[in-house]
Parts: structure tokens; sequence; C-alpha cells
């Protein structure tokens, strides 16, 4: 730690120092205060799909059931092998307070399923059910990704937050307080020496 140099123009660079850590802590506040509230939206969102995923994983476990009481298991994976989704999956990305939260743009080829034996309707539930599943899932990812990476930034936000907060700031207003007491207790002992020369010149004319 370097030690304090008891000038005016020391006191100026850390008020122009404390003015600027002043201004960062209050971009950086409005910045955890944007996160965190983008993060209860985001909470919200994954409520919702981790619902609509356990309730459409029951879905399609039923009607898998279903139809493997119609047929075998070597039918029913050939029927999964010509209904294969034909997808694309880009990783996009969207800011937030210069935060980079994922944006998975999920498209997969609409096109009505294929039977190489007879058609079912037990199979049609099947495969929609599955469809509608992985598209569900595919936001699920997306929205625990960007919550992950939220909670990490916020984390690190509020960190530097607080060490503004309780040790920055204050460090930089106890440095200020202390030289300026020292300009003030300079001034009052140069008065006095003045005053003392000042007399004792008076003292000697006066003789």
């Amino acid at each position: 730690m370097s030690e304090i140099q008891f000038t005016r123009m020391e006191a100026l660079r850390l008020k122009n120092k404390l003015k600027l850590a002043k201004k960062g802590h209050k971009v950086l506040k409005k910045k955890m205060d944007v996160l965190v509230m983008t993060l209860f939206e985001i909470l919200k969102k994954l409520k919702g799909r981790q619902e609509e995923v356990l309730k459409g994983i029951e879905e399609a476990e039923k009607a898998l059931k279903l139809a493997s009481l119609q047929y075998t298991e070597a039918e029913l994976l050939l029927y999964a092998k010509y209904n294969a989704i034909e997808y694309e999956l880009e990783a996009e990305e969207r800011n937030i307070m210069g935060v980079k939260i994922p944006k998975f743009k999920f498209t997969f080829k609409e096109r009505p399923p294929y039977y190489p034996f007879l058609r079912s309707m037990k199979l049609d539930k099947v495969i929609k059910i599955y469809r509608s599943l992985l598209y569900s899932l595919i936001e699920l990812a997306e929205i625990q990704v960007s919550l992950k990476v939220l909670l990490k930034d916020l984390k690190k936000t509020r960190r530097r937050v607080n060490a503004l907060d309780y040790v920055i700031i204050p460090r930089i207003e106890e440095d200020i307080k202390k030289i300026l007491q020292k300009l003030d207790e300079m001034e009052r002992e140069n008065f006095i020496k003045l005053k003392v020369l000042k007399d004792a010149a008076q003292r000697q004319n006066a003789r």
C-alpha cells in the first residue's frame, strides 16, 4: 500500500478517483438490478418448462407403452428410424447489460409420420409427443444455460459492488479526510509560525 502524500494535488486526485468509483458503483448497481430482474423472469420460465417436460415425458412413456402392446421392440425401433427428426440448431446470443445470454434457434423439418408397414394412430401419437418433447427439452436447455451464465455474472457483479461499498470508496474517503485534516493542521501551524515571526518582528522594530 503506497504512503499518502499530504498535498492538495493528491487530495484532488483522490476526489476524482472517488467520483469515478461512485459512478462505477452506480453502473454496477444498475446492472445488478437488471440481472436480478432478468433472473426472476427466467426462473418463472424454468418452472413452466420443467413442468411441461415432465408432463411430456409422462405422456411419451404412456403412449410408447400402449404402442408396445401392438408392436414388437424391433418394429418400434424401425418406426423410430424412419421418423427421425431432421433439424437445425443454431446458438445465438442476446446482450443484457454486457452479459451474453445464449439463445437457441431450433428448427426441424415438418413432415407427416412415415410407416413402412400399417399406419397406426398409436404410433402417430408417440411420434407427435416425442417431437414436441424434443422442442421443450431444447427450450429447457436454453433456460438452464442462461441461468448458469446469469448467476455467475451476478455473483461477480455483487462482489465488485460490495468491494466498492465496503472497501474501495470508504478507503478513498478516509484518505481524503486524512489529507484535508493534515493540510488544515499544517495551515494552522504555518499561521502560528507566521504570527510568532510577525510579533517578533514588531517587538524588534519597537526597540
